[in-house]
């Protein structure tokens, strides 16, 4: 027996990891940017810009903020168990003096293109 139902012959494309940024090319090709991570570096302010590939070296990525992946953004990894985003939830303290809980440590400004593997 194959891998995938034959009942259904889009699950071999659907099965297969990864964006496909052709759809999203623009009339002008515009080109993805790609730009190499290591640990330490501002992810948040990496993925917060459209039209990137962010590749991140093997490693832990603490979240402090919550991680806002902006249009046509996709984030790579360097392998199962190689790359890791730790999100830190915290409660905040505000005027008030009542508390806050992060909801999302992980959001899409819009899923145009966007993705993490």
């Amino acid at each position: 027996p194959g891998l995938f139902d034959a009942q259904y012959p889009q699950m071999e494309t659907w099965g297969s990891a990864g964006v496909d940024f052709s759809a999203f090319e623009s009339s002008e090709s515009e080109t993805l940017e790609t730009i190499n991570l290591s640990p330490g570096d501002d992810l948040i302010a990496a993925a917060a810009q459209p039209n990137r590939t962010l590749i991140l070296a093997p490693g832990t990525y603490p979240l402090a903020e919550p991680l806002m992946i902006a249009s046509r953004v996709l984030i790579r990894g360097s392998g199962v168990g190689r790359t890791r985003l730790t999100i830190l939830l915290r409660e905040q303290e505000t005027d008030e003096s009542e508390k806050q809980h992060s909801r999302a440590g992980i959001t899409f400004a819009s899923s145009e293109g966007s993705g993490l593997e």
